[in-house]
């Protein structure tokens, strides 16, 4: 192997702006210093040939420009990081629905659930499981239309005790005039009380939770159909 090749040998993908912990990838400053010391070390009676080592200058500037692209594209994932995280504070303090199966009680009282079902039900319930994915609870909700649907639980479990304060889980089952299970998209309300940013997503804080905003159905009034039990 050449030295000019052994230089090239340094540089492989992925292209980093640094030095990995392995070492064996190079940014562009030490290349380009690695290329001119080999050049000084080379063998005057035996000079490296014209057409490689432009090939390998070549080699150079598409790393350069690959790094460039590189830096380009964090910067501007992280302006639109940015930009989301400014979007998102205008938020705080608002009501939101999100997608989502969690459930909160606080001081007795739950959360508001909504959901999304295909089409009517004749039959609608909502089990609500613990943090270790036991039933605690077992709501009848009664015939419900197709759509959007909200309920308002008051905690209180069959023998008329109140469910201890906690992060729960529901999940809605709900049956048509034939029998047939529904599909039903579960959704939980709550205040905007915060947000942050993470892995490059934004998350809003939501009855002590974090839900990514790619979660968010609306921000402002509940819309759903009011109902309690």
């Amino acid at each position: 192997m050449n030295p000019i090749t052994q230089v090239s040998a340094l540089v492989s993908p992925p292209v980093s702006t640094g030095r990995s912990d392995s070492g064996n990838i190079v940014n562009k400053e030490e290349f380009l210093q690695l290329l001119v010391a080999q050049l000084q070390r080379q063998d005057p009676l035996n000079p490296q040939d014209p057409a490689e080592f432009t090939s390998q200058l070549a080699q150079f500037s598409s790393l350069e420009q690959l790094i460039n692209v590189n830096s380009s594209i964090a910067s501007l994932a992280n302006m639109q990081g940015m930009t989301a995280m400014v979007s998102a504070a205008n938020f705080i303090g608002q009501n939101a629905t999100v997608v989502g199966d969690a459930l909160t009680v606080s001081e007795g009282k739950s959360s508001r659930v909504a959901f999304q079902m295909a089409r009517d039900s004749v039959s609608t319930h909502m089990n609500v499981y613990d943090s270790s994915g036991a039933l605690v609870a077992v709501v009848d909700l009664g015939a419900r239309a197709a759509g959007e649907n909200g309920f308002d639980w008051d905690g209180r479990l069959a023998n008329g005790e109140s469910l201890r304060d906690g992060n729960y889980r529901f999940e809605i089952t709900a049956m048509d005039a034939n029998n047939l299970l529904i599909d039903v998209l579960p959704m939980f309300e709550g205040r905007v009380d915060g947000i942050s940013f993470d892995r490059g997503q934004v998350l809003l804080e939501i009855n002590g939770r974090r839900i990514p905003m790619s979660e968010l159905i609306r921000v402002g009034a509940a819309a759903a159909q009011p109902s309690s039990n």
